[in-house]
């Protein structure tokens, strides 16, 4: 979202209290959670996880991303058999390298969002 905004930035910088805003955003973005105690745990320490960071992934970034996650599945497995493809085309080109096994599994979408 920051990424967007910093290509606007020429025209955003006009508008007034524009840094200030954008600081603050990003403050919340990464302020811990608290509770009426003190701390997220009642112990005065801070909550392992940013509260504006872990609401906005909560409420838009994984709800797009379940929406999406066929395509994006389907995408990563073009990418790694398109990568798989040309690394053995490679090592066939220059030979002398031993194929390896793969560090990851061959599809994609093995994990759970």
């Amino acid at each position: 979202m920051l990424s967007a905004l910093e290509s606007l930035e020429w025209i955003l910088c006009s508008i007034p209290l524009y840094w200030e805003l954008k600081l603050a955003f990003i403050v919340w973005l990464v302020m811990p959670k608290r509770d009426s105690k003190g701390g997220a745990d009642g112990k005065g320490r801070a909550a392992a996880y940013p509260q504006g960071a872990m609401l906005l992934y909560e409420n838009y970034v994984r709800k797009l991303i379940k929406m999406h996650e066929p395509r994006i599945d389907q995408n990563l497995d073009l990418v790694y058999s398109t990568t798989s493809a040309k690394l053995s085309e490679l090592r066939t080109r220059f030979g002398g390298v031993e194929e390896q096994e793969p560090l990851v599994d061959g599809g994609a979408g093995a994990g759970t969002v």
